[in-house]
């Protein structure tokens, strides 16, 4: 039998629960912390599996503002290639050359490449390093199989801008040491995520895609910023880097993201064999533009003759304009082509989405239907915009 008197339970029930409560306190305060110490780590973007990965740099203070340092190497075959940079931190939506300089030098101190403002150089010697403080930098690491292969350069200025939340990047510059010499090539609207992180690569490859503006109409050009993806293929093989430019090949998991957006790099980039696989996904929206608006269901040989016989596919003289920017009447031409699109587009979307619209129709100029695309890959026309069209026939 207990002998505990109530008196000696209730003060010991009363410990308990003053106990626990401490504890809990403290886990409270330890959960705060650890939660402030982890919302103050820096927010680092990648991609490509995390071989392309965003760097950090050393922070230094001078007399009235803070920079940024950061260095790395790239072994190649034939020597190291190094990189320096100085700058200011990033803000503002934009870096601007002013507000940064960089170069890379071999390891026999030549120089191979430079950007920025060369009076920013003057900060590699300035500055008291403040120990243990990291900021996030535009560059970007490039890694295959653990083993730094180059950089990215780059920053999205339109990242609050309508039409350009699919892009990563609305500038950036690739630098690639190969053995003799930097690759280097710059460009607009990279998209890592829409594209390049969805394509098909072996395990010693490293996507980087850059978008081209697709001028459809030479109407609305604005609405084709960065869409058609070109790719930068780096590759590593027995230690050498070797990069290749050129159209990407359309994968499984692209389609799957988005076949419309899909199905227009296939027409655009006349890959034929991929416009009927893709096309084929949604035949029940084929069918629905055909019986709604079958007035603007047209071949290319009913639409366009001269392109039957050129074997080409224009979008603007599909629409029955030609538009000379060389010559009179310019701006008639582009309102009748903006006229024509704003019909089919009032027609088309009221059984189509605007995006579905906007891929299928607005970014390809060939009405979406089985029989005209049947029609397209029997001919396997050749797809050319008006802009390159015009610059071709009319300035030989």
């Amino acid at each position: 039998m207990s002998t505990t008197t109530p008196l000696l339970l209730s003060n010991t029930i009363l410990a308990r629960q003053c106990y626990s409560f401490h504890m809990k306190y403290w886990l409270f305060i330890l959960t705060i912390f650890s939660l402030g110490s982890l919302a103050a780590e820096p927010n680092l973007s990648t991609y490509q599996n995390n071989q392309v990965q965003q760097a950090l740099g050393e922070v230094y203070f001078t007399s009235n503002k803070t920079i940024l340092k950061y260095e790395d190497i790239v072994s190649t075959p034939s020597g190291d290639y190094k990189l320096e940079f100085v700058g200011h931190p990033y803000e503002g939506g934009t870096y601007r050359q002013a507000n940064y300089y960089y170069r890379i030098t071999k390891n026999n101190g030549e120089l191979v490449y430079e950007n920025g403002k060369s009076h920013e150089k003057r900060h590699f010697n300035e500055g008291v390093k403040k120990e243990g403080k990291l900021m996030p930098l535009q560059f970007y690491t490039l890694d295959i199989q653990g083993k730094r292969v180059g950089w990215l350069f780059g920053w999205n200025k339109y990242e609050n801008a309508e039409y350009y939340q699919d892009i990563d990047f609305s500038f950036a510059r690739v630098l690639i040491p190969t053995g003799e010499t930097l690759y280097t090539a710059s460009g607009d609207g990279f998209k890592f995520k829409e594209v390049a992180d969805l394509l098909d690569k072996q395990d010693n490859q490293l996507v980087v895609t850059e978008g081209y503006t697709q001028d459809t109409f030479d109407a609305k050009p604005t609405y084709g910023y960065h869409y058609i993806p070109i790719q930068h293929l780096i590759a590593l093989e027995e230690g050498s880097v070797t990069v290749s430019t050129g159209v990407i090949d359309i994968s499984d998991r692209l389609i799957e993201n988005d076949p419309y957006y899909a199905y227009a790099i296939a027409l655009n980039t006349d890959k034929y064999d991929d416009i009927k696989r893709i096309s084929d996904r949604f035949k029940d929206k084929l069918e629905l533009a055909s019986n709604h608006c079958p007035q603007f269901e047209l071949t290319v040989a009913e639409a366009c003759p001269e392109c039957t016989s050129e074997g080409l596919f224009r979008p603007a003289a599909y629409l029955g304009v030609h538009i000379d920017r060389w010559g009179e009447g310019g701006w008639e031409a582009f309102e009748k082509a903006r006229d024509r699109v704003d019909d089919i587009e009032t027609c088309l979307t009221e059984v189509l989405t605007e995006d579905e619209f906007y891929h299928l129709f607005y970014r390809t100029g060939l009405f979406p239907s089985q029989r005209v695309i049947d029609d397209y890959l029997e001919n396997q026309y050749r797809y050319m915009e008006e802009f390159y069209y015009d610059y071709k026939y009319q300035k030989e």
